[in-house]
């Protein structure tokens, strides 16, 4: 090809790259400055919802996405006001604030704001059905609770994600221990959901190589009860690929299932990969997934759980300390007693909803069983926030930080493996 037309090319497609950015929209979240004056307006679908609760002194929620972000609108409600439910299709015209964790609030307030529903659920529809069966859920997670509204509530914000349903008190005391992930659909809880499934579908003689495949979409459907948050979508894309391997007769490979989960959630839902809750979650597995890897050289080492339990600290430290600028010393200490106590009451309370379809005395009996394990949970992280030094603010980590943390981590146990092997090989040799 001709020197002239190569140049002919590239100034064609050049101008092309030109005119196609001319075209491009500002994104509607980068122009904040525009509602400070005027209302923002739109037509937002209801994803999630937080109705009125006496804590947050009458003020409600839905979380709602458009084409560049997520928008959490905040309004006025009295207490006989349903709130929003997930599929239906509301107006709103409020003032956006600043974009906090992935999240712009849009305040229904003042002159020229309003919130009001444009389209209801349909009669049949799934996302209403979803909807009424984790209402229904929700009232057979507080069977037997009625002596206490409060650990009714916090067994439903562990179950099913209802986190508006925390008291403000305990909110801050899990915060300011670190253990408020417990309250955050994860891992953890997808997997408890898991075995005690596998478990029940063992009992009922099901095949080992069998029992995933009856199992998994039964836990799909439990992580679209829950609204498919992102740490929960993770969990169980992974349990999928993990459990799919003993089913067609390969070995089970946790970080191939990481990895396969990474790219699926992210190939699906590209702008995850700048949500914090997506980053920690990934970032706490990988930890672990790698202590586990680490540990495989040394199977007789007592206190295996202090290495997960560090390993998933220190993963996500760091990502905290950038986000949030705050880092929880105690928080480590305290996941040590609250994370087993957590899986347990997960259990229990998952026997408790599915014990509920059968026997409300033995449901009831088995939340209150429940309710005992969370005021255990509320003492251990009582205890670890009234320690000094709980909870440290500190400046927004930079990467550079953040690298430095990371590789300080990976060399603090790479030399402590060299140190053990030597030892180990010294003592042979002698």
């Amino acid at each position: 090809m001709r020197t002239e037309h190569r140049h002919l090319l590239l100034a064609a497609a050049m101008g092309l790259v030109i005119a196609a950015w001319a075209q491009i929209r500002r994104n509607e979240f980068e122009t904040l400055n525009d509602y400070r004056t005027t209302p923002y307006r739109a037509e937002l679908e209801v994803l999630d919802a937080e109705g009125w609760n006496p804590w947050n002194k009458g003020w409600g929620s839905f979380l709602a996405k458009t084409d560049t972000g997520r928008v959490k609108v905040v309004f006025r409600l009295e207490d006989p006001d349903p709130a929003p439910r997930p599929g239906e299709l509301w107006a709103v015209s409020g003032w956006l604030g600043r974009e906090q964790r992935g999240v712009r609030k849009l305040w229904i307030r003042g002159e020229g704001s309003y919130a009001r529903k444009v389209r209801d659920l349909p009669a049949k529809g799934f996302v209403s059905r979803l909807a009424r069966a984790k209402a229904e859920l929700s009232r057979r997670a507080g069977l037997g609770l009625d002596h206490s509204p409060a650990l009714a509530n916090l067994n439903r914000a562990i179950l099913l994600g209802e986190r508006h349903r925390l008291p403000k008190a305990d909110r801050e005391t899990f915060i300011t221990a670190g253990t408020m992930h417990v309250f955050a659909i994860s891992g953890l809880h997808v997997m408890i959901v898991a075995k005690v499934m596998l478990v029940l579908l063992a009992l009922c003689r099901l095949p080992p190589r069998l029992a995933p495949l009856a199992m998994l979409p039964f836990l799909w459907l439990y992580v679209a009860l829950i609204g498919f948050p992102p740490s929960a979508v993770r969990a169980a894309v992974m349990a999928t690929f993990y459990f799919a391997a003993v089913v067609l007769g390969r070995e089970a490979n946790s970080l191939v299932a990481w990895s396969m989960a990474f790219v699926l959630v992210h190939l699906f839902s590209p702008m995850s990969i700048l949500e914090t809750g997506s980053i920690l979650s990934f970032a706490v597995m990988f930890g672990i997934i790698l202590m586990d890897r680490y540990l495989r050289d040394f199977p007789a080492w007592r206190g295996r759980f202090l290495f997960y339990s560090f390993a998933a600290w220190a993963a996500g430290a760091p990502i905290v300390a950038h986000v949030f600028g705050r880092i929880t010393p105690a928080g480590l200490f305290a996941n040590l007693a609250l994370v087993p106590v957590a899986a347990v009451e997960v259990a229990v309370g998952f026997l408790g909803l599915l014990a509920s379809f059968v026997s409300t005395w033995l449901a009831a009996l088995l939340n209150n069983l429940a309710g005992l394990l969370i005021e255990l949970m509320r003492a251990v992280s009582g205890l670890a926030a009234s320690i000094p030094g709980a909870s440290l603010e500190t400046p927004p980590w930079s990467l550079a930080a953040i690298v430095a943390w990371y590789a300080a981590i990976f060399a603090a146990f790479a030399l402590l493996r060299l140190f053990v092997l030597h030892r180990r090989k010294t003592a042979l040799c002698r």
